[in-house]
């Protein structure tokens, strides 16, 4: 197969989602590959993505368009099958996991080279160690910490110790935890102490992201906080954490520093949960939500 160069590459299951709030249930696609790359559909930044889901499932996400050049689609045997439920606040869910796919292993992406690896594992055993080891040597890698923390028990999902931390963490450029995957990642308790626990891997970026109330990006020593944007009744969270590391990783190849891509990628995010679905927008429409709407605090 032809060697495919792209800026980023996303790795990560595509999923089945019900999306269940107060007002609605919606079966929709999800995960990381398919909000990441949604996010990024026009903006001018070259993607493949390395997912996976059940030919059964293809209707659902051929409805979405879930396609594209450079796409590598392993075709399982399940696909992954999350049940999201949200109460008034949007910050909190309740999860299920109704069926689960096939680990992502290196024969599936393989082909593919690029500047940027993000991999979204929704669960452990998703993407396979020797996958992140080769990626490192290609480009720099970027990691949504959540999945590699999850596992099921029954249809609920459990949450535990890393037992692969200890290698995979020093591979890793970036690295984007919400707060409490930090504390269950780090065993810490302060934001400060997991970002002083996770620096000792090497790792250059550190993202913590706290839901409505900001994100800290930890780079050289320092750390910055980026305020959240501020939406007055957000209709759907889910895949909000994608949307903002789309935003990011973008925005850094654009040559950002860590703040500006910060507030770029927590624009995107605030942006997306207007509606049920991934980001529908362009960098555009982003920059000027960060020129004339503003944040929380500035």
């Amino acid at each position: 197969m032809e060697k495919l160069h792209n800026d980023i590459c996303c790795i990560g299951h595509a999923t089945v989602d019900r999306v269940i709030t107060p007002e609605s249930v919606h079966v929709m696609p999800g995960g990381t590959a398919y909000y990441f790359s949604s996010a990024l559909k026009t903006f001018d930044v070259s993607l493949s993505v390395a997912t996976s889901f059940a030919q059964d499932d293809s209707d659902v996400f051929d409805e979405y368009d879930f396609k594209g050049e450079g796409w590598v689609i392993a075709r399982g045997r399940y696909s992954h099958f999350f049940e999201n439920e949200y109460s008034a606040n949007r910050d909190y869910r309740k999860q299920r996991v109704l069926s689960q796919g096939d680990p992502l292993r290196l024969d599936d992406v393989s082909a593919i080279t690029a500047s940027w690896y993000h991999f979204g594992p929704l669960l452990a055993g998703d993407i396979s160690d020797d996958l992140v080891r080769w990626a490192a040597k290609q480009g720099k890698v970027s990691l949504d910490v959540q999945g590699c923390i999850r596992r099921v028990e029954g249809v609920q999902v459990v949450h535990e110790r890393w037992e692969h931390a200890d290698t995979i963490l020093p591979l890793v450029t970036t690295l984007k935890a919400n707060y409490e995957e930090a504390r269950l990642l780090t065993g810490a308790k302060r934001i400060k102490d997991c970002i002083r626990y996770l620096e000792k891997f090497g790792i250059e970026e550190i993202i913590i992201t706290l839901g409505s109330n900001g994100a800290i990006v930890h780079t050289k020593g320092q750390s910055h906080f980026i305020p959240a944007f501020f939406v007055r009744s957000p209709l759907d969270t889910t895949g909000c954490g994608d949307t903002f590391m789309a935003g990011y990783l973008y925005s850094k190849l654009k040559g950002a520093n860590c703040c500006e891509a910060g507030r770029f990628a927590a624009a995107m995010a605030a942006l997306k949960t207007h509606r049920h679905g991934p980001f529908v927008g362009s960098p555009a429409d982003v920059q000027a939500w960060c020129n004339e709407v503003g944040s929380i605090i500035d």
